[in-house]
Formats: structure tokens, sequence, C-alpha cells
């Protein structure tokens, strides 16, 4: 298993970018050159024809997808297609940096940036983060203000506001909360595009597509001309029901090769918990986990889904209780039992990659965590499919709010710490103009620190001895340690607002554009 050592960007600005630029460009026509000459077929269907297909249908349901006075570029099926993707959430500017990238790519190789839009996930923040101040600035810290109540799990495809007034009052709460005294964030902008879907779309009533349509109006008013696609859109294509029941009619051999790549992923980057980079799928006698999600129609729960081979028809079963469910063994018939809706198909976390990257992409751009994540599923398409996977490309990059710091550093700090420990210890070196007596002190000490004492007794005698001095010398520096521990308690301060003031996982909404834009967009 091949493995990389990404790290994050450190510094303010700072971008990763792997492979370099045009290095990506090379690496975007050897994979599409591997794809198309590729010989796999799933259930006797060319990969080739597959994604021909999906691209066909992708680019029907993208053209239509938000509201009709802003229609989103149409995608040509036959150019170069890079990918990425992420949950519709307010991410950082280092997630939000892949979609530029992608764009900047396609529009050197005349291809078609796409952005997959998850919201096959689940809900995971009903709220957005924001620096709060105080009076003593180093007492800055951080509030969550709530544009939502999600009770439970739900996938964001279901995402409903609750309250609507409540994610009106959250732009003001915002603003009001974060005290923008320093700048102005983009956050009202997006919030307005925001409560224009609201009102414009049969759809606005989705908090994920609100923030998916916002989103990419920023990104065309500032040159990125993207396509969002759904995550749902693409497990609801003929592609995807071939992609299925390949996997459903060879489920045992799967699940082994799947089992597998995440345990030889666990032991290559020494992991201990079982649910990295994907918890193991599970049997149940002849019912065999596979990793997908399944619901029923007009509920929110979903289920992992169990599956078996009976007679002529699959057998699906959500979860480990679930009734048996018979869904056709024919991909073409498949593909109408999930276009009926009557049960819902999903991919998980390996999965959706997975298929983006074989049947979608030409190129695929991850972040550190899910390029990492996807060693595994490297070894997946290698085993199952037999074939070499395609390669991908790594951005992220780190922005940070422009607010003041402190100069506290945490080598200051140690620093501080370790002057603490020697005036608890050592407190001679600190004595200035020593008087006679504090002189004889100091002068019995260092003897008895050089002394080399030749037994047990003699060793503990001479460890009382010590004690004993340092003990009558502290009073003298007394004052310099009140002064350095006031010091420490200020650096304690200052770092913990530092933490707060420094961090890159604030909302790009909270950005500037003077400071998020060139940002973003640097190598269009």
């Amino acid at each position: 298993m091949r493995r990389h050592r990404w790290r994050t960007p450190p510094d303010d600005g700072s971008v990763l970018i792997d492979p370099a630029l045009p290095d990506i460009e090379a690496a975007l026509r050897d994979s599409r050159e591997q794809l198309d000459r590729s010989d796999l077929s799933i259930c006797n269907e060319p990969l080739c024809r597959l994604r021909a297909d999906a691209r066909v249908q992708i680019g029907d349901s993208a053209s239509s997808l938000y509201i009709p006075q802003v229609r989103q570029p149409l995608i040509s099926p036959k150019a170069p297609w890079i990918l990425t993707g992420h949950q519709p959430e307010l991410f950082h500017p280092g997630v939000w940096l892949k979609n530029f990238a992608a764009n900047a790519i396609a529009r050197r190789t005349g291809g078609v940036a796409v952005n997959v839009v998850v919201d096959t996930d689940n809900v995971k923040n009903d709220s957005i983060r924001v620096p709060v101040w105080s009076d003593d600035p180093r007492l800055v810290r951080t509030d969550h203000v709530r544009f939502d109540h999600v009770a439970g799990d739900m996938p964001i495809e279901l995402w409903r506001d609750r309250d609507e007034s409540q994610f009106d009052r959250a732009m003001v709460q915002v603003q009001a909360l974060s005290a923008w005294r320093r700048f102005q964030p983009v956050f009202e902008t997006f919030w307005r595009h925001a409560q224009l879907f609201r009102a414009s779309s049969p759809h606005g009533g989705n908090i994920g597509l609100r923030f998916a349509f916002a989103r990419r109006q920023l990104e065309s008013a500032w040159g990125s001309e993207n396509v969002d696609v759904l995550q749902s859109d693409i497990c609801r294509t003929r592609a995807f029901a071939f992609f299925l029941a390949g996997i459903l009619q060879d489920a045992v051999r799967f699940h082994e090769i799947y089992n597998g790549c995440l345990e030889d992923y666990r032991q290559s980057h020494r992991l201990k918990s079982d649910n990295h980079p994907a918890p193991d799928l599970q049997r149940d006698n002849d019912w065999i986990e596979l990793p997908f999600w399944i619901r029923k129609n007009g509920e929110s729960t979903r289920s992992r889904l169990f599956a078996r081979q009976h007679c002529a028809v699959f057998q699906l079963r959500c979860g480990q209780t679930g009734a048996a469910i018979e869904a056709p063994r024919e991909p073409g018939a498949l593909a109408e039992f999930l276009a009926a809706g009557e049960w819902h198909i999903r991919t998980r976390a390996l999965t959706t990659t997975l298929f983006a990257r074989l049947f979608l992409a030409d190129l695929f751009i991850h972040g550190i965590g899910g390029a990492k994540y996807d060693e595994a599923t490297d070894q997946i398409i290698e085993r199952f499919f037999d074939m070499k996977p395609p390669e991908y490309a790594v951005v992220t990059g780190t922005l940070r709010l422009p607010l003041q710091s402190f100069p506290a550093h945490r080598a200051h700090h140690d620093q501080l710490w370790r002057w603490l420990r020697d005036l608890d210890w050592s407190p001679e070196k600190f004595i200035d103009a020593p008087d006679p007596a504090t002189q004889q002190w100091m002068k019995a000490k260092r003897y008895e620190r050089d002394a080399l004492p030749a037994t047990a007794e003699e060793r503990k005698a001479r460890f009382r001895t010590l004690q004993e001095l340092t003990r009558s010398l502290r009073p003298l520096v007394a004052d310099k340690r009140a002064r350095v521990e006031q010091f420490l308690r200020d650096c304690d301060l200052e770092l913990a607002a530092n933490a707060v003031l420094e961090s890159r996982e604030y909302a790009f909404v909270l950005h500037p554009e003077e400071k998020l834009r060139p940002f973003l967009t640097q190598w269009s």
C-alpha cells in the first residue's frame, strides 16, 4: 500500500497542491487515457459506456439543480471532467480551495470542473462557530450561532429548516456576536444568496442546497464556473445501478477484499481504532453488509445495507433487524427499481469516491483526509476490479481571519516554565549581590552538589542537606518567582487567545473578500 505524508500548510495563505499544477495536467491526461482504454466491464457493460451514460444523466440533472433564473454552465460529457466534492457545509477556506483548483485545471485543459455536493451524508452542524471578544482582548472565545435545530441523525438531502425565522436571525446574531470591528466578512452576501434560493426554488427548504447555491453564486462572481451535482442524483443513475449490481453479485468477495484493505491500511498507518478509515463490514449468517446506506422513502433514518442472493433476486435488508426486500438481479431492472423511489440506496464514504473516480472523473481532487483514506480505496480498485486505480490530486490551504494575535508563543511559555522550575530548585542562580550569610549558604550548596558520597546513608544525608539549603534560599527570590508566575499566566492567556484568533477552521463565510478571493483565485 502506497503511503503519503501530506501535512496541513502551517502558514497563513499557504497551500498544498500535489502534484504541482503542471504535473496535475499530465496526470489528468494519463488518467483519461487509462480510463478510455480500460477493458473493465461491469455486469457485461463496458466501463467506457457506463461512464458516458453517467455523464449524460448527471449533466441533465445538474442543469436544473437550482433556480431557473440562475442556470449552471452546460456540461460536455466528452470533455475532461475534474471532480471534487464535499458536504454542503460552512467549511474552512482550505476545503473551498479545491473547487477553484478544479476550475483552474479545467480552464487549462479544456475540461469541466464538477463539484459533487455530498448530500447523502448526515447533517453534522446546525450552527456556525464565531470568535467573540470581551473587554480584555486576551479573553477572546468562540461561540456558536444556531441557524437550525437538527434532532437526531438526518441525511442532508432531507434537511429542511424547522424554523425559518431562526435562519434569518442567524445573520444578525453572527454580526452582533462577532463584533466585526476589524473587517467585513462575506457572510451577509452569502446569507442573502441562501435566502434568495429559499424564496425562489421548490427545494428552498433544504438548508444544504441553500448553502450550495450561495457558495456557487460567490464562485461565479469570482470567475469560477464549476458545475454542482448532487450525490443523491449520482445514486439514481443507470451507471450506479450497474455498479451496485456488480457488487451485489459478488458480495462475498467484495466483503472480504474491502475488510482486508481496511486492515492493511490500519497496519500500514499503525492505527488501533477499528473505525478508521471506515468500520469493518459485518456478516449475519448469509446476510452480508455492504458499504451502502438504505432508506425507505418517507423515512429520515438510514440503515446499513445487508444483502444476500436468493433465487433470481437480491434480498436487501435495513441493518441487522429489518425485513427482507426483494430487488431484481438484472442491472437494468435494478435501475428501474431504484428510480421508482420506494427505496433509496446511497454510497458510504469510500464507495462515494470509488464510484466518482471510476465512473465520472478523469481526475479527482481530494483534501488531505480524503486522500489518505483513498489509499484503501486504491487497494479495493486493484483487488476487486483488477485495474490500476486512477490518480488523484490533493489540494488544501490555510487561511486565517485577519485578526491581530498576541506575541506569545510556545517556546516562550516553555522558557518561562523552565525559569520557574529553576527558581524553585536552583534559586542561587537568580540571587543578585548576596550578603555574607547568603554567600555561605550558596557555597555550602555548591559543596554538597559537587560531593560524591560513598554510601547510601551519605547520599540520603546529602539530599536532605540540599533540600534544606534550597528552602533557605527560596525566600530571597520570591519576588522574581512571583513575576515569572505572572508572566506565565499572561503567556497562557495569550496562547489560549491565539488558539482562537489563529484557527484555520473558521467557516469561509467569516472571511473578508479582500483576503479570501485572492487566496482562492490564485491559479486563475
